[in-house]
């Protein structure tokens, strides 16, 4: 099976503003606490010269990381492939909230003078993927996916699968979230992280070997197929047993799902010790961000990402 590389990655959140590519580190950092002003973001630096007025802030973010994980490395694929083979997925659990509360709002008071045919195209989920394919010539397909927690690994996942089936040459895989109002008590983190995934080797060496996403259901065999089919994946690729981590929400599904992976995992000859991470998140880029320095290290890993009984496992080598 082909192989599938990451190229480059950029992450824009409050705290941090960082791309990595060949031979760079990730810096490490601390997120500060919630809630976020507005002004953790400035425009006008991460997207000079673009016209982002009347865009969302899921488009701005999606947009402006995805500027810089383009520019950090003139030896990306995407800049020498085709339009036609280059695919942008955007993985978001917020996606076009803020637009859609404002309206339901301004209906609901009655005063609708706000309301009006600028804003109104923002009143899409996969607006934020449409901007991006725009702005970075993308041809091959422009799609979001929408879930809590996940979403952000689905979209590596799926451009995994794009890569690898022949669908595209290069991919732009991204977790975006706008922050929600203060009033609302799930923890979300505004900003976005895109990832450049690709055919060919970078010198960074980063191969994305398998993915397996799926739901456990004590009554399925859908997970037992998974795992037996990914762990193999795991024997076939070389004889260092893989640091494992564990980065799921606090629910008792999550924390079962958790186990039978592992179970699957000692059955097939697989030794770990796994590291977990509970994440108080309900957006995509939380999560993600937790991976980040352990998608750059350099070192094998497994990377089980666990969200009530819905699952993502990401072998990396």
């Amino acid at each position: 099976m082909a192989d599938v590389y990451f190229g480059s990655m950029a992450v824009l959140a409050p705290g941090v503003s960082h791309n990595w590519s060949a031979g760079q580190a990730m810096l490490s950092f601390d997120r500060p606490a919630a809630p976020w002003s507005a002004a953790w973001f400035d425009a006008k630096q991460q997207l000079p010269g673009v016209k982002h007025r009347y865009l969302n802030d899921a488009s701005r973010y999606s947009l402006a990381a995805s500027l810089s994980c383009l520019r950090s490395s003139p030896s990306l694929e995407w800049h020498g492939a085709a339009e036609e083979r280059r695919g942008v997925i955007v993985g978001t659990a917020v996606a076009d909230y803020a637009v859609r509360e404002h309206y339901d709002s301004s209906v609901l008071s009655g005063e609708t003078d706000g309301l009006n045919a600028i804003s109104s195209p923002n009143v899409s989920a996969n607006i934020a993927s449409a901007h991006v394919s725009i702005a970075c010539h993308a041809r091959a397909f422009a799609t979001t996916l929408t879930s809590p927690f996940l979403a952000g690994f689905e979209s590596l996942a799926v451009g995994f699968m794009a890569v690898r089936s022949g669908r595209a040459d290069a991919v732009l895989a991204i977790a975006a979230e706008e922050a929600l109002p203060a009033a609302d008590d799930q923890r979300i983190t505004p900003g976005a992280i895109a990832c450049g995934l690709q055919r060919q080797p970078s010198t960074a060496g980063r191969r994305l070997v398998d993915v397996c996403w799926g739901r456990h259901q004590p009554s399925s065999a859908r997970l037992a197929k998974d795992a037996e089919r990914f762990l193999a994946a795991i024997a076939a690729d070389g004889t260092q047993v893989p640091d494992w981590i564990v980065i799921r929400d606090r629910s008792t599904p999550a924390a079962n799902t958790a186990r039978t992976w592992l179970q699957h995992a000692r059955r097939a000859g697989v030794a770990v010790t796994p590291r977990e991470l509970l994440i108080e998140e309900a957006g995509t880029v939380g999560p993600l961000l937790a991976a980040i320095s352990m998608i750059t290290d350099g070192k094998q890993v497994v990377l089980s990402v666990i969200y009530q009984s819905r699952y993502v496992v990401l072998f990396i080598a």
